[in-house]
């Protein structure tokens, strides 16, 4: 079978510069091609990477992104821009799989069976997407937020959860008695960070690089939990503040969540942080 993934305007792949989708469907393309499929990963194109390169049986090309703008009309107008160069270097195909805004409504038929891979919470755009054949939602909430919006492509959505790193990087050891959990990441009912309530872990919460407390930020309850938590980026769609450092910490958690996130400058957590 014939796939191809279109990623978004500002990340590359492989993910060089971080990327949560990024990171998945790289890993998930070489699964593809593993498999005996023709994978074209179709991603921004970065100074240290090439135009056209073929990577672990799978085929890349890189067309001109952007950074990430601060505004939504930006934000948009560059997806746009970026979407079109990338469908022009797109070869045919007979699935498209892509989470980008623009790219459900301007594929042509021959770039194959329109793909939605649905990241977040839906945000009235789903029901423009009549032409996918499948609408694949990362958390059954945000399922849900499909068939809201959209409910005559009810049919159409399928819940599958994204999966967990595919090959651990290092070994985990529980080498504390702490009973901190810590959390890196932003503060939002979408993370399902309400799941930790009868922990009782009681911490403080860390500002960096000028980042402030988001109006979700979780308090301590009459049941004597907190939440330990490093905001990275308390705002939606926040690039974070250049810091030359790891994250600090008070003490060693004997838990580290972390959803993906951009890498600080290509370094992983320490592990002291495990």
């Amino acid at each position: 079978m014939r796939i191809s993934i279109l990623q978004g305007a500002f990340f590359p792949v492989p993910p060089v510069r971080g990327g949560a989708v990024e990171k998945l469907w790289h890993q998930l393309g070489i699964a593809f091609a593993r498999r005996g499929h023709l994978v074209t990963q179709i991603s921004r194109l970065v100074p240290e990477l090439p135009a056209s390169e073929t990577l672990d049986g799978v085929h890349h090309l890189r067309v001109p992104g952007y950074d990430q703008p601060p505004g939504m009309l930006a934000l948009k107008w560059r997806d746009l821009c970026y979407t079109r160069r990338a469908l022009r270097v797109a070869p045919p195909a007979d699935i498209l799989v892509t989470n980008t805004f623009w790219a459900p409504l301007l594929a042509p038929r021959k770039l194959g069976q329109i793909h939605v891979s649905v990241e977040r919470m839906p945000k009235g755009q789903m029901r423009l997407y009549r032409r996918a054949a499948r609408l694949r939602a990362c958390s059954q909430a945000v399922g849900d937020g499909i068939k809201g919006e959209a409910p005559s492509l009810s049919d159409r959505v399928i819940v599958i959860p994204n999966p967990l790193p595919f090959v651990p990087d290092r070994s985990v050891e529980n080498r504390t008695n702490s009973e901190q959990i810590l959390y890196v990441g932003r503060i939002h009912p979408v993370k399902g960070v309400e799941l930790l309530q009868p922990t009782p872990a009681v911490a403080a919460a860390v500002k960096l690089g000028g980042a402030t407390p988001s109006p979700n930020m979780i308090e301590p309850t009459s049941s004597g939990w907190a939440l330990f938590t490093i905001l990275l980026s308390s705002m939606p769609n926040t690039a974070l503040p250049p810091c030359s450092h790891t994250p600090p910490s008070t003490k060693p958690a004997r838990l580290c969540l972390s959803p993906p996130l951009k890498p600080w400058h290509g370094a992983a957590f320490p592990s002291s942080l495990i």
